[in-house]
């Protein structure tokens, strides 16, 4: 996890600095850009059947009140 967090934090800096980061990067560079863009899109989905879900509950609490 260290190593993967000194590349970011590295990356980040080179951005910062105005360098172009995306020539500098190695293979595993950027298999783990791509690793985290996979795990960003799961995060989304995981928050929107959140809401969904939470929308649904509120519904129903909804029509139990009315009763």
């Amino acid at each position: 996890m260290a190593p993967t967090v000194k590349r970011q934090i590295a990356r980040l800096q080179k951005e910062r600095n105005g360098e172009a980061a995306s020539g500098d990067e190695s293979d595993s560079e950027k298999s783990g850009d791509s690793n985290e863009q996979g795990i960003a899109q799961r995060l989304d989905k995981l928050e929107h059947l959140l809401q969904e879900m939470s929308d649904r509950l509120k519904s129903i609490e909804n029509r139990l009140s009315q009763k």
